[in-house]
C-alpha cells in the first residue's frame, strides 16, 4: 500500500478511501468478485451464470471483511457496503439487488438494526410490488434480549434491540450451501426460519 501511514492497530491508506480500499482488496484476492464502486457493493459473477438462489447482506462498513469477505462460491452472492457504521442506501441496495437478480429468486439476510431492517426492506418492497422473488430475512443471533420471533407482541417487536452478530455468518454458510446445492428459494427460506431462532452469539470483552 502506497504512502500507508499506520492509525492506531490499523494500516490505512486514508479513512476517506478506507471503504473502496477494502472492497478493491476483494477484487484482488477473487477474480470473480466484481466491484460497483459508484453504489458500493460487490458480487461474484461466477453465481451469476447459474440459475441458483441469490444471497444478498449489507449494513454499514467499518467490521471488516463484513461483509463483502464473505461473498464467495458457497455463502453471499453480494454484499452491499453502507458508509462506516451507517446503513447502505436503498438506491444502492436496489442497483444491487437489480444486478444479480435472478428468476430463482433473491433472499437479502439483514442483522437486526433499525437503519439496516429500514432501507433493505424498502428495497425488497420495491421489487416484491413487480412480482419479483425477493424476500428478507433478520438475523438477532444476541442473548442479551429476548429473540425477536419468541415476541408475541407486535409494539414490543419495535423495541427489541437483540442484535445480529458473528451468527450471521453461520447463515451465510448453511444457506449459501443449501444455495449451491440448488434448493428452492421456498426451501431455503424454510431453513432459514427454523436455523435463526437457534442461532445465539455470547459477546465477552477482556478489557474495558
Amino acid at each position: 500500500m502506497e504512502e500507508s501511514k499506520i492509525h492506531g492497530k490499523y494500516f490505512i491508506n486514508s479513512k476517506e478511501s478506507i471503504i473502496q480500499d477494502s472492497l478493491i482488496g476483494q477484487c484482488l484476492t477473487n477474480e470473480n468478485i466484481v466491484y460497483y464502486p459508484e453504489y458500493n457493493f460487490i458480487y461474484d459473477k461466477s453465481i451469476l451464470k447459474t440459475n441458483q438462489v441469490r444471497l444478498v447482506c449489507g449494513g454499514g462498513s467499518g467490521h471488516e471483511p463484513a461483509h463483502g469477505g464473505f461473498v464467495l462460491d458457497g455463502m453471499l452472492t453480494c454484499a452491499v457496503c453502507g458508509d462506516i457504521f451507517s446503513s447502505p442506501s436503498c438506491a444502492n441496495i436496489i442497483k444491487a439487488i437489480e444486478e444479480i437478480y435472478s428468476d430463482s429468486g433473491v433472499i437479502v439476510i439483514v442483522k437486526n438494526y433499525q437503519g439496516d431492517i429500514i432501507n433493505f426492506s424498502l428495497a425488497c418492497e420495491l421489487f416484491k410490488s413487480k412480482n419479483k422473488k425477493v424476500e428478507m430475512i433478520i438475523v438477532d443471533d444476541d442473548i442479551s434480549l429476548a429473540n425477536q420471533n419468541e415476541i408475541k407482541d407486535e409494539k414490543l417487536k419495535m423495541f427489541n434491540k437483540r442484535r445480529g452478530l458473528c451468527g450471521t455468518v453461520l447463515a451465510y454458510k448453511i444457506l449459501g450451501t443449501l444455495a449451491k446445492q440448488y434448493y428452492t428459494f421456498e426451501e431455503i427460506l424454510e431453513f432459514a426460519r427454523n436455523i435463526i431462532p437457534a442461532l445465539y452469539t455470547c459477546g465477552v470483552s477482556v478489557t474495558t
